[in-house]
């Protein structure tokens, strides 16, 4: 399986694959730990047993977060934030 991406949109290539994957714009310009949070995103998809598919939008949302505020990790979501942002869950706030 190779993931493989390109700045601020993902392209999935793999045995597994079904075509490109959801598009996720950057428009901050600070993109420190994106890439870091892309992979820790997708390990983490494939520690909680998500599909080849699952773990790419889970990756592109962990990549997206990471640049939406400044700093190399302070926009590194938990799981929870992670499944909200990506519309899989739902977060209550109380």
């Amino acid at each position: 399986m190779d993931v493989i991406t390109f700045g601020e949109s993902m392209v999935l290539f793999g045995p597994d694959s079904s075509g490109p994957l959801r598009y996720v714009q950057n428009f901050n310009k600070y993109i420190v730990g994106a890439g870091d949070g892309f992979a820790a995103g997708f390990l983490s998809g494939m520690l909680n047993k998500l599909d080849l598919r699952g773990c790419s939008e889970h990756a592109n949302g962990v990549g997206a977060m990471a640049v939406l505020v400044k700093g190399d990790m302070e926009g590194y979501p938990n799981n929870e934030q992670v499944m909200a942002f990506i519309g899989k869950a739902k977060i209550i706030e109380r």
